[in-house]
């Protein structure tokens, strides 16, 4: 995931670039095709909907990080590598809130 972002921000700055802008780490990271900014209220509602035709329960955006390292971690995934791609600052962190 958080490679993802990284390759995200690489093509943000090669945009900038492009067109001849500083690129503005600042700015947002998700936008429509039009350049706008994809607002919190806009992805709350498109992940609602994701999930209902899913048919999934719904759950906060904010839990898929924790679902993402107990899935990981209880299927033995490797602690750095879930630390890594979550973004926590070390292994400690992520043992503390995980360690069941």
């Amino acid at each position: 995931m958080l490679e993802a972002l990284r390759d995200l921000r690489s093509a943000r700055e090669a945009e900038a670039a492009v067109a001849g802008q500083p690129f503005n780490p600042d700015a947002f990271v998700f936008l429509w095709r039009d350049g706008r900014p994809f607002l919190s209220r806009t992805f709350s509602s498109a992940w609602a909907r994701c999930l209902r035709l899913a048919g999934v329960r719904y759950r906060n955006p904010e839990q898929l990080r924790h679902t993402f390292a107990s899935t990981l971690l209880s299927r033995g995934w490797p602690l750095l590598y879930v630390q890594e791609q979550g973004g926590w600052a070390n292994a400690t962190t992520l043992l503390q809130h995980y360690a069941r």
